[in-house]
């Protein structure tokens, strides 16, 4: 009888082939079952699968796995419990079998789990379990302190606690902020107590390291005492007030009073003591409140009685003397995670008494005078319950390293008393540069990948930053504040002036994540140059809401402010010497090592006074005209007086065009007027060149003028000299004519000539002198404030005329010109004359320009005044210059050509620092103008004021004098000018002569003026420098102090940020955190393809910085965006696999790609994190289910939803697995599933893939992969939440709990009995010989046990009459043809084998084909006989019956 055989040896479903075509092998479906592959007697047998084991029991309702990671070092598994109200995280221990909580969460308020987001990024470091979950912040915990805090009892209902550091032995329920990625870090800065002494506050008195004692040191026989003598000085010897002083302080002795023992006492000599018991601070009766002392050194001779000794404490060198410090902390958690910095202390400096070095060059009150630091305030009651240990942290201000000075831990008294004192430099250790690019961590908010790659944390598809609200404006009232009373030369903490600073705002969420700067115009404030002498800081509020989200609800916890001010660095420089310029101009010396401060061309403001304490408050600006690093010729060449002639007249029988005039160049005087009493007009002097020449008088000094020619003409009674000069006679020259003239008037009277006249001739020779050496020269403008405050700071009692004016008043009111200047017909046309207006109703334009004093004009009285602040003003009487008036005015009419004296002149006196004196007042006082005021008026008519006339104006001058006018009044000299110009006569004028100091003796000073250069802007640097502690956003309105200062203030107008104010020494830094504004908005931001890591974690050093994500370097990575999100990461060969919805990518690893010509890629190291990444080919994604990921050694499997396939990763690329014989089954099932639970049976070597819905069952489903077979073994009837292999023992989740698949209960899956069994079938298409028709009668099976029917079972016929007792075995439910269907329900065991005729169904009416009546049987699965045609479809199956 013919037989159709067929094995299984395939061990494959085929659901994709025509029956006609599927090959021999493989099968048409099979439910749990699996088809052995080994060589040998099995080959293709088809088996049972093994049932589950529960290994684990938590009864937390609701439950469900939402993720699950094996931990194969240490033989464990841990999986995510996400149940109706608790969620926790479940251990299961291989070894000991036994499965434990590792943390519970009672309320699901902090693991935050959602069974609706399936944790796939999960990955364990050395106890550090981590995840995320795209539902709430990425987490971690220590596996082993979480076990160690759960509940003794009712272990999966109770919340975990963990031990708090301090108070020890102290527990707490955790909170979220325990289990974050992400570590809260200090938002306070240390508070730092700075002194020039190391004797801290005892008590709460100060700190006083001398006093005054009274004791006498000779042993009574004229000697001094010996050393290691021990004295005690009684309280009733303390003279001045108890100094903080303790056992073993070392003081020194010096006599009060030097000077009346200086024959026993050297001036340089002291005694050194020891204390032994120092005085009580507060005497107390009855007790001991002496001093004891032990001579350490003595000097050879001592006073022989008492006398008062000046005690000072011995110190030794001040710390950080070259640098500006900081000080902050940061805390280290139990799992060595360290925080960011705590804000920074302001720059740490203890400045002198203001005292500039003019000779050395820098400034003794920026020199350092630390000796000791309390650093509190760090164990404040931010500090979160898991950190073990404080760094104290210093860096100063000039480099960017940050060492760590001590580390505090719970057990040191440091951490009780929250105190640390600093008493040297030694420090501890450095701390690795980043962490000052490190103001917060940012760790994405939410993650959907993760990965650990290289010994760091990476996310995929990740989200950062905030929503602000659609109406956040910010808006600031920014104010300078003072710190207290400024001390003239005392340094005091201050903001800089003549800076302009701008303020902004940055916010942090609980876990101290930051937002950019946000700022506005109204954050600006300018500190103005006025303010210099003050301790400024600045008060900050913010004028807006605190952002909130849709619901009301803070966004933020905390904000603090930063401020920005972008100039760059400047110096001090303090003058030596001033010296007068060839130009009008000024020369000043600076030493030599001040001169890279300071560039030609640049500008340098004066802030101090020469020889004095007072700080230059007006504005003050120079520019650089020019620099010589050597004395300038014209500061070396010196007049050297050959002496000085008199002279009576200058007269020359009525030649009265000898006298010098303005702008001329020439004098004559004859011979015999000269009265020579020196070597003047000796005949080798007349041959000399070079000479110069100034004319005297009882008046005062012309300036020097050199000589061109100079000759004696002539000879007898007619002879004169005449004196040719090389440039021209200026205003100077009018000191030689008398009161009221400006030349030579009379030449019969010798009218308008002055007394005591003379004329001085002088020779230049050059100077080397010592001032000049070590030296450099600047030029600067001359102005009045230049001589104010730098060349008129000696006493000057000595003048001479620079400009002058002569003004004539009117009384009487005229109908005709209010305003004229009154050309003189005699010519004399410098003079101008202007009447002062006293009423009139006429609006006619003045005649010609000039100026005039000034009280009224038509209808606007005094409008001037207005505008000035009167205080000090006594104007009692009339207005305008009269005795008591600390106010005049000055009208500039029209316009002045440049050059006119009388504009000089009026540029000349509103000059603050300008003197004048009023020539016809008594003694000639001379007064100073301290403030000026220009006022431009036009004139209006007197009627309606409506009509302006444009070219009658004027600019009125508003004097201010540093005194009342002493006994002047101008009504002595007012004349009545009659009714018209023409009749007018100026016999009664007063004059104004501007003054200029006679230059004084130059002199150097210990205290010298103080100039400031000017830095250059960084414009385009918009970089913002912290300035706050986090402020509680509750607090968001408040006005803030900002803990910010740029420079030590010295009250007398100098401010300093630098070391002595030397070159290139440290500097005040702007601050250290930066941070800046967004040119594009700010929002919360989804960043779907790109990467993000971590730093790097160190088991071997024990460095943790898994949590540290620092912005500001290089630490993210963007895929292509056209590759869909990132849904997956998976580390495979040291590199980083991204799968995304629609590509898969081979990312570099700390290793990148270079590509030859020929398209071939070449590794090389180098130090990127994420180097090249490497599409594979093929457009497959893993869609948005990476849940389906699952992975075993360098192969890993997925689907693809989105193109309904089934892939695998492997040496060879992306293989469409799905494609071997499931593409249509894999199509349809993934178009309708929402959940695909990948896992791999490392036993099996099977790809499990589980389908489920969110709706029902119905299409639940798990199919196997198998790579020996190359296809898809079996459906399995197991649909768990999640599955894994752990040493090869398969495991897999249903309702939170643990099930191993070991049992050899078989088929049984998440329990016991039928409920839990599904039968193993198999589904076999016999399509041999196709084209045949054939008849069978048998079917056997090569195999175990058949199923036995129990005699009388209804609806089956047993065959087996030995055994009616029923056994669970194989059998054929279907067998089924085109022409017929049938059953074999057992089978009976004969030679090895199980056979029994094929059962044809039962034929009833509906189901009767009379073309069947010729068929014998149908045949069986793997042996038939007879014949049939077409195919045979046969169902076997393994019953639990």
């Amino acid at each position: 009888m013919p037989e159709i055989k067929h094995t299984f040896s395939a061990g494959r479903m085929n659901k994709d082939l025509d029956e006609r075509l599927l090959p021999n092998g493989e099968y048409r479906d099979a439910m749990n079952i699996q088809v052995s592959g080994s060589e040998g007697s099995n080959v293709g047998a088809v088996t049972n699968i093994l049932g589950t084991t529960s290994r684990s029991s938590h009864s937390i309702a609701g439950a469900k796995c939402i993720g699950v990671i094996a931990d194969s070092q240490n033989e464990k598994i841990y999986w995510f419990i996400c149940g109706t109200t608790i969620s926790a995280i479940a251990e299961y221990d291989q070894l000991a079998n036994e499965v434990n909580p590792v943390v519970v969460d009672s309320d699901n308020s902090r693991l935050k789990f959602d069974k609706t987001k399936l944790i796939t990024g999960v990955n364990i470091i050395d106890g550090l379990l981590y995840w995320t979950d795209n539902n709430s912040e990425p987490k971690v915990i220590n596996i082993e302190r979480f076990k160690d805090g759960v509940a003794a009892s009712n272990i999966w209902s109770t919340t975990t606690v963990l031990t708090k550091t301090f108070p020890i032995n102290t527990t707490y329920t955790f909170k979220e902020d325990d289990i974050t990625v992400i570590k809260k870090g200090p938002i306070t800065s240390p508070t730092i107590d700075a002194r020039s002494t190391k004797r801290q506050f005892i008590l709460g008195l100060t700190g006083i390291i001398e006093t005054v004692v009274s004791e006498n040191f000779d042993d009574g026989s004229g000697n001094p005492r010996p050393v290691d003598y021990e004295i005690t000085v009684a309280e009733a010897d303390i003279i001045g007030p108890r100094p903080t002083l303790v056992p073993g302080d070392v003081v020194l002795l010096v006599p009060q009073d030097i000077d009346a023992v200086e024959d026993v006492f050297d001036e340089d000599a002291y005694i050194r003591c020891e204390v032994l018991d120092p005085f009580r601070l507060i005497a107390v009766t009855g007790l001991n409140n002496d001093l004891k002392l032990k001579i350490l050194s003595i000097p050879d001779s001592v006073p022989a009685s008492a006398v008062n000794w000046t005690l000072t404490l011995e110190q030794g060198e001040p710390m950080f003397q070259d640098k500006f410090i900081r000080f902050s902390y940061r805390w280290k958690y139990r799992d060595n995670e360290y925080s960011t910095f705590a804000p920074w202390s302001e720059a740490v400096y203890v400045p002198k008494t203001f005292e500039y070095n003019h000779e050395k060059g820098y400034n003794l009150g920026m020199e350092n005078e630390l000796r000791y630091i309390k650093i509190s305030d760090f164990r404040n009651s931010d500090l979160h319950e898991q950190v073990d240990e404080i760094d104290i942290l210093y860096k100063d201000d000039t480099g960017t390293n940050v060492y760590v000075v001590d580390t505090i831990k719970p057990t040191d008294a440091e951490w009780g008393l929250d105190e640390y004192e600093l008493e040297s430099e030694i420090i501890y250790k450095t701390v690795q540069s980043n962490q000052l690019l490190r103001p917060f961590d940012n760790v994405p908010k939410k993650a959907k990948a993760q990965e650990l790659v290289g010994n760091r944390i990476v996310y995929g598809n990740y989200l950062q930053n905030f929503d602000m609200p659609s109406d956040f404006a910010p808006r600031f009232t920014v104010q300078q504040d003072l710190r207290g009373v400024a001390e003239e030369k005392e340094p005091e903490k201050s903001v800089k002036s003549m800076r302009e600073y701008q303020v902004g705002v940055v916010y942090k969420d609980t876990l101290g994540r930051e937002t950019p700067v946000f700022t506005h115009s109204s954050g600006g404030i300018r500190i103005d140059k006025i303010d210099a002498v003050n301790y400024n800081q600045l008060k900050v509020k913010n004028d807006f809401e605190s952002p909130k989200d849709g619901e009301g609800n803070e966004i933020f916890s905390h904000y603090k402010f930063y401020i920005k001010e972008p100039s760059n660095e400047y110096y001090n420089l303090g003058m030596d010497r001033w010296y007068p310029a060839e130009d009008g101009n000024v020369w000043i010396s600076f030493p030599s090592s001040e001169r890279n401060k300071i560039k030609e061309g640049g500008f340098i403001e004066l802030k101090k006074k020469h020889a004095g304490d007072g700080a230059v408050a007006d504005p003050a600006k120079y520019k650089v005209i020019a620099i010589e690093n050597e004395a300038p010729s014209y500061i070396k060449e010196k007049e050297f007086t050959l002496g000085v002639a008199s002279a009576q007249d200058w007269s020359a029988d009525g030649q009265s065009a000898w006298v010098p005039i303005v702008n001329g160049n020439t004098l004559r005087i004859l011979e015999d007027k000269l009265i020579d009493e020196s070597n003047f007009t000796k005949e080798e002097t007349l041959t000399k060149t070079g000479l110069r020449l100034r004319l005297t008088s009882d008046a005062g000094r012309s300036n020097w003028y050199e000589i061109k020619k100079f000759k004696l003409v002539g000879s007898g009674a007619g002879a004169y000299y005449e004196i040719e000069i090389k440039s021209m006679w200026g205003q100077d020259i009018e000191v030689i004519f008398a009161s009221g003239h400006y030349q030579y008037d009379d030449a019969a009277t010798g009218n308008g000539m002055g007394t005591d006249l003379g004329l001085e001739l002088a020779e230049i020779k050059e100077q080397r002198l010592p001032e000049f050496q070590g030296r450099f020269f600047v030029k600067l403008h001359r102005d009045g404030k230049l001589n104010s405050n730098v060349l008129s700071t000696q006493e000057v009692t000595e003048y001479k005329i620079s400009k002058f004016a002569t003004i004539q008043r009117k009384t009487d009111n005229l109908s005709g010109p209010q305003w004229r200047d009154w050309l003189d017909k005699d010519g004399y046309d410098r003079e101008g004359f202007i009447t002062e207006s006293i009423g009139g109703t006429n609006n006619d334009q003045v005649d010609h320009p000039g100026w005039a004093k000034s009280k009224y004009f038509y209808g606007n009285k005094l409008i001037w005044w207005g505008l000035m602040n009167s205080e000090g003003r006594n104007n009692s009487g009339p207005d305008g210059i009269y005795a008591g008036n600390t106010y005049i005015t000055i009208a500039l009419l029209w316009q002045f050509n440049p050059k006119d004296p009388y504009k000089q002149f009026i540029d000349g006196i509103k000059i603050p620092g300008a003197k004048f004196r009023i020539r016809e007042e008594d003694g000639t006082p001379t007064y100073t103008v301290e403030d000026s005021l220009v006022v431009g008026v036009n004139n209006y008519s007197t009627t309606d004021r409506k009509r302006k006339w444009p070219s009658n104006k004027r600019t009125v001058i508003v004097l201010k004098l540093d005194k009342p006018i002493a006994s002047f009044n101008e009504s002595d000299y007012a004349e009545d000018w009659g009714t018209g110009s023409s009749s007018h006569t100026h016999n009664n004028p007063f004059n104004i002569d501007l003054l200029e100091e006679i230059e004084p003796e130059n002199f150097s000073t210990d205290n010298p003026a103080i100039f400031e250069t000017y830095p250059e802007e960084d414009l385009d640097v918009d970089l913002y420098y912290e300035a706050s502690d986090a402020i509680a956003i509750a607090d968001h309105g408040t006005a803030q102090v900002l803990d910010y200062h740029n420079c030590y203030s010295f009250g007398n107008g100098v401010e300093s940020n630098r070391v002595r104010d030397d070159f290139n020494a440290g500097t005040i830094a702007k601050g250290v955190k930066v941070s800046s504004i967004l040119e594009e908005p700010y929002k919360e931001e989804r960043r779907k393809s790109g990467l993000i890591f971590s730093q790097i974690y160190n088991s071997i050093s024990g460095v943790n910085r898994l949590n540290q994500f620092i912005q500001a370097e290089a630490i993210t990575k963007d895929l292509n965006p056209e590759y869909g999100s990132i849904q997956k990461l998976h580390q495979r060969d040291s590199d980083l696999i991204a799968l995304c919805e629609d590509k898969v990518i081979k990312i570099l690893a700390n290793k990148d790609a270079l590509f030859e010509a020929g398209g071939n890629a070449q590794l090389t190291a180098n130090n990127r994190v994420l180097g090249q990444s490497m599409p594979y080919v093929g457009d497959y994604g893993i869609s948005q289910n990476p849940e389906s990921f699952a992975s075993f050694g360098f192969r890993a499997y997925f689907a693809d939803k989105a193109r309904g396939a089934i892939m695998r990763l492997s040496r060879d690329g992306l293989t469409e697995i799905s494609m071997h014989g499931m593409v249509d089954y894999f199509r349809d099932k993934l178009a309708i599933v929402d959940t695909i639970v990948g896992s791999y049976d490392d036993n099996k070597d099977l790809y499990n893939v589980t389908f489920t819905t969110d709706n029902g069952n119905a299409h639940d489903d798990t199919v196997s992969f198998k790579e020996m077979v190359g296809g898809w073994t079996s459906r399995k009837s197991f649909i768990p939440e999640s599955a894994l292999s752990l040493n090869n023992i398969y495991y897999s989740l249903k309702n939170g709990e643990l099930w191993s698949h070991d049992n050899e209960i078989r088929n049984t899956f998440y329990g016991t009995g039928a409920d839990y069994f599904t039968n193993s079938s198999l589904t076999a298409v016999l399509n041999d010989y196709p084209g045949l028709i054939k008849s069978f009668k048998t079917l056997n099976y090569e195999g175990t046990q058949s199923r036995v029917v129990a005699e009388g079972t209804a609806g089956e016929m047993s065959f087996n009459l030995d055994n009616r007792v029923a056994e669970n075995g194989w059998w054929a439910s279907t067998i089924t043809t085109n022409i017929q269907s049938g059953t074999v329900p057992e089978f009976i065991e004969k030679e090895n084998k199980w056979f029994n005729f094929i059962q044809g169904d039962a034929t009833t009416l509906p189901n009767l084909d009379t073309q069947e009546f010729s068929v014998q049987g149908i045949g069986d699965q793997l042996s038939m006989s007879g014949d049939t045609q077409a195919n045979v479809v046969i169902k076997i199956e393994e019953n639990a019956d």
